[in-house]
């Protein structure tokens, strides 16, 4: 499985390039709050060529850690259905720094599923009304 880098399309597969936002990061965690979903697995990737090294089944209480390094390059496979809910954590070294605003991008995640479950709820009245257009054919 290729994994690409650089932007994406909503919907691909998130790829992280060690690089959180978090300044002098030493490692990082997430931690699965539910397992009721399909897809959304967590995977590391071959540094040389992006390709899937090892894929992480989402389970409820499963905590994934890792060093926060290029060797560590990340990402999270496509939600099929559900809700993937999980705790990020962000480590560092670097005691008494200023972080940045993470309130911003917890905004703009929020923004984001909340534009995913219009879409999905607009394909499917769509889907429901072409039913409903054939069954009267």
């Amino acid at each position: 499985m290729q994994v690409p880098g650089g932007a994406l399309p909503f919907g691909a597969p998130l790829l992280f390039l060690f690089s959180s936002g978090v300044q002098k990061q030493f490692s990082s965690a997430i931690l699965y709050v539910n397992d009721d979903f399909f897809g959304g697995d967590f995977f590391f990737a071959h540094c040389n060529n992006q390709t899937v090294q090892h894929r992480v089944r989402p389970k409820c209480g499963r905590l994934v850690g890792f060093g926060a390094g290029e060797e560590n390059l990340h990402g999270v496979l496509p939600l099929l259905s559900g809700r993937r809910c999980v705790v990020a954590l962000w480590m560092t070294l670097e005691f008494g720094k200023d972080e940045g605003n993470h309130a911003e991008t917890i905004v703009k995640l929020e923004q984001l599923r909340e534009e995913q479950e219009l879409r999905q709820r607009q394909q499917a009245a769509e889907e429901m009304t072409n039913v409903d257009t054939k069954e009267e054919l």
